[in-house]
């Protein structure tokens, strides 16, 4: 499912503006696998390997991933979600957060692309 989101251009003090004013799609990073590929380490939502999504569907959207048990205890990071949507050409991130992670701190991190986290699950389902 492609979500459409009209964007406003802002500076916020942790994370770089969205290029331009528009609309740009959104896609799910489970919607953006390139079918057969997976990690043993890390879930395609957790937008850590590169390799596992189909650049062309991604380029230019907002990805929408997941902060999951993974960030908390296993080796996920927001560096790495950078990363791996740059090398993608995403215009941004949306990280929605799942039931085991709610509820946790999160720290602003200074982001060289639109970020947003959602920080309650009950604001992830919305």
């Amino acid at each position: 499912m492609i979500v459409k989101i009209r964007v406003f251009l802002f500076s916020g003090i942790f994370a770089a503006p969205t290029p331009g004013l528009g609309v740009y799609d959104m896609i799910l990073a489970d919607d953006a696998v390139v079918t057969g590929k997976s990690n043993p380490l890390f879930t395609p939502a957790d937008c850590q390997v590169p390799s596992l999504f189909n650049k062309v569907l991604v380029r230019g959207k907002l990805m929408i991933c997941t902060y999951s048990f993974n960030f908390v205890f296993g080796g996920a990071s927001m560096q790495t979600v950078v990363t791996t949507l740059q090398a993608l050409g995403a215009v941004g991130v949306v990280m929605m957060v799942d039931s085991d992670s709610s509820g946790q701190q999160y720290s602003p991190i200074p982001l060289p692309i639109p970020a947003i986290v959602l920080v309650s699950y009950a604001n992830s389902q919305a």
